[in-house]
């Protein structure tokens, strides 16, 4: 299978895990307890898109939810009408490191990334040189985050139970939105019998 064929097919992939991502953040936090080192929180920044492909009328329409005061029901609204979520900026925290980026479903590509500022008094060359050494390592913690978050995913997915338990979970979440109760049994839990 060439590589085009591949993508195509796997694409969905993604957009599923920003969607599970949102869901996480709002119904099941503890399933994104990835760095066993580290205390994390995830939540869904001050943008989110959503795109609606429409085969059968040749078309596609994408909505983006922004601002500050934004509350996601349209995005929900959009996705109930069949759309996926390509891109969501997200606030993460590791252990009181706070970053902001924009994660696209497409590739999994970061942008917008911003985390705390190393020292900006620097002056001599071994002081800039550590401030680029402590951003190197707050942006890999970042990634590291995503990559464990993104690899829990793929276990849920590719679980024999995700059809019979995860999937309807995710349905009612999206179709009954204004519930705020978390479960009481992380996925993880669910699907390994922890």
């Amino acid at each position: 299978m060439d590589i085009a064929t591949m993508f195509n097919k796997y694409s969905f992939i993604g957009h599923e895990f920003l969607t599970w991502l949102w869901y996480a953040t709002e119904k099941s936090p503890w399933d994104l307890n990835v760095l066993k080192d580290k205390k994390t929180e995830l939540t869904v920044g001050n943008k989110i898109t959503i795109t609606n492909k429409k085969p059968q009328a040749g078309r596609s329409a994408k909505v983006t939810i922004q601002g500050e005061e934004s509350d996601l029901k349209e995005a929900m609204l959009a996705v109930q009408d069949g759309g996926w979520v390509s891109n969501v900026h997200l606030r993460l925290s590791i252990d009181e490191v706070n970053y902001e980026f924009t994660l696209s479903a497409l590739d999994l590509k970061f942008t917008g990334f911003k985390c705390k500022q190393a020292s900006k008094d620097n002056t001599n060359s071994d002081e800039i040189d550590g401030a680029i050494c402590e951003k190197m390592y707050l942006i890999s913690e970042a990634m590291r985050f995503i990559d464990q978050a993104f690899e829990r995913f793929i276990k849920f997915r590719l679980n024999e139970k995700w059809e019979s338990d995860i999937l309807p979970e995710l349905s009612a979440w999206v179709n009954n939105s204004e519930s705020t109760v978390p479960h009481k049994k992380s996925m993880r839990e669910k699907l390994f019998n922890l």
